[in-house]
């Protein structure tokens, strides 16, 4: 392999052309954009794979595709978060995964899992009849020297957080808050490097959009209050997207009160395609773009409405009212957030927050009084809360520190 003193920033999802914002202005002898086109049988990871190519084109930002590269440049600094995957297939990922079928699976029907889980901390099922044929891969360390991990969202399971996985595949860590940061060094005793979110920071650089044209883009009434709807994707094989599937009936109400845009979740929209015929059925206005300024969509809206992952973070990184949405009581899926202790159940706590059962009236009326109420500085407190009071770096500061490390 040739070893070239750039920096490779590897893009493993569209959405990560946003949460880069800024460092791929960097000079074109300083970077290369890697674009992950690692063929996968994980559901929608090839059509997204596309969608950052024509992304990129449609904004003639130069990149080079993952297959030219891998094993053939090594980089001395790789940005990375994490997230190209792609659930790769081995001989060991095929034994395991014959194994969760069958032994995995009777521990898991007979409830043996929880009592290892509770003995060991694991429930030695290997994911049952959940498990997935290839197993998390991550190539970062045959493409660069020094690997960095870029934060992708304070969603952070805390109970075992940093993974184990990470301990060999990154040397660097790049962290919004401070209690990520705690937990690394604490684990890995790891250099870590708290960063402004640079995805929302270096929004200025662009054309500003406003509130008008995001009533121009959904044709919305001018009269009304703009809802923001942000739903997560589901993977769980008997939950997929349920969390969008029990709200977008029950909420459907509300589009006669108020401008109501959904976004699904961008796997939602490459995976479930009968959904967003359900949702513009019943009036919703869908944003499936892939490409967008997430942090404008957030700040010309009046509420915002979630349930669970990284978006709930964003939103209160940029002080915005918000109401998550619950999932009903005992699925897989919220059950394992509460046993890795995972942020997005603690910060319900402090938001309001609504369960499967609150009736339409009551809906209404939490929403109203949230739209009314002057909580501007506990939504400060509460940011500070999660996100700490220790001094990040600039864009400028990043990118100078990224240099620093090209010919160590």
């Amino acid at each position: 392999m040739k070893q070239i003193n750039k920096i490779g920033i590897l893009i493993a999802w569209p959405r990560e052309i946003d949460m880069y914002d800024g460092l791929l202005n960097m000079p074109n002898d300083k970077i290369d954009i890697i674009v992950n086109d690692f063929k996968s049988f994980e559901k929608g990871r090839n059509l997204s794979n596309k969608k950052i190519i024509e992304i990129l084109e449609i904004k003639k930002i130069k990149y080079k595709l993952f297959s030219e590269v891998f094993k053939k440049l090594r980089y001395n600094v790789i940005v990375s978060t994490g997230e190209i995957s792609g659930y790769k297939i081995s001989l060991y990922s095929i034994f395991r995964y014959i194994y969760a079928l069958t032994v995995g699976n009777i521990i898991s029907v007979l409830k043996i899992s929880d009592v290892l889980t509770a003995i060991f901390g694991r429930p030695f099922s290997g994911g049952g009849n959940n498990a997935l044929l290839g197993l998390n891969w991550f190539p970062e360390k045959v493409l660069g020297k020094i690997v960095i991990k870029y934060s992708d969202g304070m969603d952070i399971k805390t109970k075992n957080y940093p993974f184990d996985i990470f301990k060999n595949v990154f040397d660097i860590y790049f962290s919004y808050c401070d209690l990520e940061i705690e937990l690394i060094k604490k684990k890995f005793e790891k250099e870590c490097i708290k960063i402004d979110y640079l995805r929302f920071i270096c929004e200025s650089k662009y054309k500003d959009s406003s509130r008008n044209e995001l009533i121009k883009e959904f044709n919305l009434d001018p009269r009304k209050k703009i809802i923001y709807w942000l739903p997560t994707h589901i993977i769980n094989p008997n939950e997929e997207d349920e969390n969008l599937k029990n709200w977008m009936f029950k909420l459907n109400f509300l589009n006669k009160y108020y401008n109501v845009i959904l976004k699904p979740h961008p796997k939602t929209i490459s995976i479930n395609k009968t959904i967003l015929g359900e949702l513009e059925k019943l009036n919703y206005k869908v944003d499936q773009n892939f490409d967008q300024k997430i942090g404008q969509r957030i700040k010309y809206s009046d509420l915002i409405l979630a349930d669970y992952g990284a978006i709930l973070f964003d939103t209160l990184y940029l002080k915005k009212k918000m109401i998550l949405l619950n999932l009903r009581e005992n699925t897989k899926f919220e059950k394992d957030l509460i046993y890795n202790k995972s942020l997005d159940i603690l910060l319900r706590e402090d938001v309001e927050n609504l369960n499967t059962d609150t009736s339409e009236s009551e809906i209404y009326e939490k929403i109203e009084k949230e739209l009314d109420a002057d909580n501007y500085e506990s939504l400060k407190d509460l940011k500070i809360k999660y996100f700490g009071e220790k001094i990040s770096l600039n864009l400028i500061q990043v990118e100078r520190y990224l240099e620093s490390k090209l010919n160590i």
